[in-house]
């Protein structure tokens, strides 16, 4: 492990910088090119109860890097199984912009994962002009003297341009953006949507209409009690949680008066505050149980009405406390309008909140599109099951734009280059398990998991993160639920059981005998890389059906529709003789 450790260590180099524009949907007019060249790197799970301490580990670093490279905490992030570290890699005083690691100790100190990028042989740069701010590794493996310019667009998005010092041309650019003494005061909200309330789909008397009241839509609204400060005799448009502000166009006027604010319905500007204030609130006394994340309790500035109006919403992250924002679009039906819109873009900033820093990368800006529909499905699911899956069944899944879903039937072979198509392959993942598992539960996997999320993971590093924490969470109790569904989606092969890391049998194993039961098919599993025999016999003893299985066909399909009613049992043979054993029982006739 030592040497295998030292291999690894050689140089730790690795993407910050990175909390790219995240939003409800595309948004092409905004886009921007993003950076050349991403480095390469990997996630390493050693297990529970390792000896290699943090103090050990920095100083196992830093004797592998070059002399003029030096590394710098960029601080730890406490989580229910210990805490991650981050590292920044320093040259001449100043950061590398790709240049990181994280590592992962449990409560005891003790490291069981780390985040490396590949071995690099890195070329120094000769001479430093004066204005340099940051370095930069471009795809030669040459450190890059860069300056970071500033600029904001007229929607306020914060545009970041990384400047080649060396050519004096522009590198790339990106969007910065990632697309207590309060009183409680009575106000009407929609609970999650219109559509939702009525149990009902877009159209007729539920339509935007220009934000425009009327019966139906008015009788969609609940009253509830929302959080509020009242401060120097006035009702402040602000919570523990949430500030709103008018930061981006258009403008709209907030309410500030010594009475309680009446009640606003849709046609009020300030309805939309209202909405957000609540929704926000309430899904934060859920969070609070999930006592060990007191980072959630960072408030967040929200403008409810910008981005000049267009139909479209951004987190835009900052490293300073309170300072991140949520700019909601107006377009189509107001995105505020919709309590899933809300917990979306909320789920980003949860996501910068244990993983700042590290949302670039196909695959791991999917992830984070995915997180955000999963919460929002989620949520909507926790008030009303009515369409739970359909994303945004209010803003969305109308003329405006399709939305999205959490049920889709989508696997990692469907993976594009599309980060919004890709969010349905892991929001259908996480609510596959959340359905097994319960919410609580698949919550604190996912959220214990995403302090290990880095620049341009994969969907595996995700799904193998979440297998580790419930080892070190639950003892292994979610494992079959966990590895049956990621199997299903193609996302990782873990075995379902870790008792004996050496006994392949336990990479072969059955899915969705369930739905043979009614009927369906089954599924039989095979990760064990090599060749199978399999028998299916009945309960006397006599040979239904015989089969070849060879080494990479990891999924073949038991379909009830061969089988007469009645029980069956699977026989699984290896090449050198051992066997497992299946039930499959069928109640249908055909």
């Amino acid at each position: 492990m030592k040497s295998s450790l030292n291999l690894w260590l050689s140089l730790i180099l690795f993407f910050i910088y990175s909390d790219l524009f995240v939003a409800q949907k595309a948004s092409p007019k905004t886009r921007l090119n993003i950076s050349p060249y991403v480095l390469t790197h990997t996630l390493h799970l050693f297990g529970a109860n390792q000896s290699y301490t943090e103090d050990r580990l920095h100083r196992i670093i830093q004797d592998q890097l070059a002399e003029e490279i030096s590394i710098k905490k960029k601080g730890a992030l406490k989580t229910s199984t210990g805490s991650v570290q981050n590292l920044q890699l320093i040259f001449k005083q100043a950061p590398i912009v790709n240049a990181m690691c994280k590592i992962l100790l449990d409560k005891k100190g003790n490291t069981w994962g780390i985040i490396l990028p590949k071995k690099l042989t890195l070329t120094l740069p000769n001479s430093i002009p004066n204005n340099t701010d940051h370095y930069f590794i471009d795809k030669t493996h040459t450190l890059i003297p860069i300056r970071i310019d500033t600029a904001y667009t007229y929607n306020k998005e914060k545009i970041l341009t990384y400047i080649n010092l060396n050519t004096n041309r522009t590198l790339f650019s990106r969007h910065a953006g990632v697309f207590d003494n309060d009183s409680l005061i009575k106000s009407v909200v929609y609970k999650p949507n219109p559509i939702v309330k009525a149990n009902t789909t877009y159209g007729a008397l539920y339509q935007d209409f220009n934000d425009q009241d009327n019966a139906v839509l008015t009788q969609a609204l609940d009253t509830v009690l929302v959080p509020l400060q009242y401060q120097n005799g006035l009702f402040k448009p602000k919570n523990k949680w949430v500030e709103l502000k008018d930061i981006s166009p258009p403008t709209n006027s907030l309410f500030s008066d010594n009475n309680p604010p009446e009640f606003y319905t849709r046609s009020d500007p300030n309805f939309e505050n209202f909405n957000i204030l609540y929704h926000i609130s309430k899904f934060h006394t859920y969070l609070d149980d999930f006592d060990a994340y007191a980072l959630f309790n960072e408030p967040i500035i929200i403008d409810a009405h910008g981005n000049n109006g267009e139909d479209n919403s951004f987190f835009t992250p900052s490293n300073d406390f309170g300072a991140s924002t949520i700019i909601f679009g107006d377009g189509g039906v107001d995105d505020a309008e919709d309590a899933h819109v809300i917990i979306h873009e909320y789920a980003h900033f949860l996501s910068h909140l244990m993983a700042p820093e590290s949302n670039l990368g196909i695959e791991r800006q999917s992830l984070d599109e995915g997180f955000g529909d999963y919460l929002a499905s989620s949520y909507s699911k926790d008030i009303n099951p009515y369409r739970y899956h359909d994303v945004f069944s209010w803003d969305g899944h109308n003329e405006f734009w399709d939305g999205r879903i959490t049920n889709s039937t989508k696997n990692y072979d469907d993976l594009t280059s599309s980060i919004y198509e890709n969010a349905e392959i892991w929001s259908s993942t996480l609510m596959d398990i959340q359905n097994n598992i319960g919410r609580s539960i698949t919550d604190q996997l996912v959220f214990e998991s995403m302090f290990g999320y880095f620049q341009n993971m994969r969907f595996k590093d995700a799904a193998r993160l979440m297998v580790s924490i419930d080892s070190l969470l639950y003892k292994q109790e979610n494992r079959t639920a966990l590895c049956s569904v990621f199997a299903e989606r193609k996302i990782y092969a873990c075995p379902i059981s870790e008792d004996n890391p050496d006994n392949i049998l336990s990479s072969i194993y059955m899915l969705n005998t369930d739905r043979f039961y009614w009927g369906g098919d089954a599924k039989l599993i095979n990760f064990s890389n090599l060749p199978l025999r399999v028998n299916i016999y009945t309960p006397e003893g006599k040979m239904h059906t015989r089969f070849q299985l060879p080494m990479n066909d990891t999924q073949t399909i038991i379909s009830a529709k061969k089988f007469s009613k009645g029980l069956y049992i699977l026989q699984v043979v290896l090449p050198d003789g051992k066997q497992k054993f299946f039930k499959l029982l069928n109640q249908k006739a055909f």
